[in-house]
């Protein structure tokens, strides 16, 4: 397992049979996660079969979009990283629009979200190839 969130790796550091590697970096307060130029490049030197990252914004013309440069830096190189990305997004991240690109729906491959989301919207995802998968309401924690 490899991650840049301090939270993530707090769950899993003592749990049997995980090999956790946390990235370094610079901390970003109230985000709990490690970003910057350290952290890009242990990515270069590290492989994953699988991302799962959380978005800011997402839509069918604009791809998945966020408004912190360095954190739009590190979610790219994590991409490069990784076989497949798996983008975890609730429905309100439809409707939001933030200034930064941080790549395209070509680069996902499954994108996971609840059922509040616009039906027409993941119609138009799954044209564009990603996997879709909608969690319905009694699953949520």
């Amino acid at each position: 397992m490899i991650t840049n969130a301090l939270d993530v790796a707090n769950v899993l550091l003592d749990r049997d049979g995980i090999e956790l590697i946390v990235l370094g970096g610079v901390v970003r307060p109230r985000m709990h996660s490690m970003l910057g130029h350290l952290a890009e490049i242990a990515t270069a030197e590290l492989r994953a079969d699988m991302l799962f990252m959380g978005i800011g914004a997402i839509s069918v013309a604009q791809g998945l979009m966020n408004d912190s440069v360095p954190e739009i830096l590190i979610d790219r190189a994590l991409r490069r990283m990784a076989r497949s990305a798996v983008v975890l997004a609730d429905a309100s991240k439809f409707t939001q629009v933030a200034p930064g690109f941080v790549f395209g729906l070509d680069e996902v491959d499954v994108l996971v979200t609840d059922d509040a989301a616009p039906p027409e919207t993941l119609a138009a995802v799954r044209d564009r190839g990603v996997r879709v998968i909608v969690a319905p309401a009694g699953e949520r924690p």
